[in-house]
């Protein structure tokens, strides 16, 4: 009957057009996510050491991508930055700003919450991409960062506004079509040296080595883990493969 001969030629053309439908995967060149985990600080009372007096920090992300392999990151959040020289035995008697207490200890300490924000390059080492229709594309990669960094603290007078270079690396899954997780460890290196200052600038060039931009600035690393979803669809062009 026509009836049935018209169902036939629609599911006929539903069929065929499958394979078409298939290969117009959407895109998406967004990435929204939140991120947490922990902080530290190196400067002048901890010079060396890594992951030693950690706290939490939290923040979101908006990431761009610019093809498979580059992509640009901007990301802001909250840290809190904490040191205490009682802490460092090998401190004592080194610095000749500074007049200790009279056991060689030195009895400052810092304690200070910031806001980062970063602008970061991302390259990825392999093609990444949920591997449907392009057998290059893989479901993770690590990756590198490196970009302009800027942290505001409230200080005992007032905010104050630090500049530096952020750099580090991390690695991340693809999870679902538009799920992605992963980690990240960025280090930030500040353009000046009183981060760790506290009401009275103890901590500014205790040393006597000078304040550059190559030495004697403050540091701070953050270790985190963060979860993102694709957005801003862009769908790709159909191209029927014949298959």
């Amino acid at each position: 009957m026509l009836k049935n001969k018209i169902k036939n030629i629609i599911v006929g053309l539903v069929l065929a057009m499958l394979p078409i439908a298939m290969n117009a995967q959407a895109r998406y060149i967004g990435e929204l996510g939140l991120r947490g985990g922990i902080a530290y600080y190196n400067g002048d009372i901890n010079s060396t050491k890594i992951f030693t007096n950690i706290t939490g920090t939290a923040g979101a992300f908006l990431r761009f991508k610019c093809n498979n392999y580059l992509s640009v990151k901007v990301d802001g959040g909250f840290a809190n930055l904490k040191s205490d020289a009682r802490d460092y035995k090998e401190l004592k008697n080194a610095m000749p700003a500074i007049e200790n207490d009279g056991t060689g200890i030195y009895p400052f300490k810092f304690d200070k919450r910031i806001m980062t924000f970063d602008a970061l390059l991302h390259w990825n080492f392999f093609k990444y991409g949920i591997g449907l229709h392009d057998r290059e594309e893989m479901r993770h990669t690590p990756y590198v960062m490196l970009g302009p960094t800027m942290c505001i603290s409230k200080e005992w007078s007032g905010s104050e506004f630090r500049g530096g270079l952020a750099f580090g690396v991390g690695y991340k899954f693809k999870a679902g079509d538009r799920v992605n997780i992963g980690i990240e460890w960025t280090m930030h290196k500040l353009f000046s040296d009183d981060l760790d200052n506290s009401e009275y600038d103890y901590l500014n060039d205790p040393y006597k080595m000078g304040n550059t931009r190559l030495k004697n600035n403050d540091y701070y690393s953050l270790l985190m883990g963060f979860v993102s979803i694709d957005v801003f669809r862009k769908r790709g062009s159909c191209r029927y493969t014949g298959r």
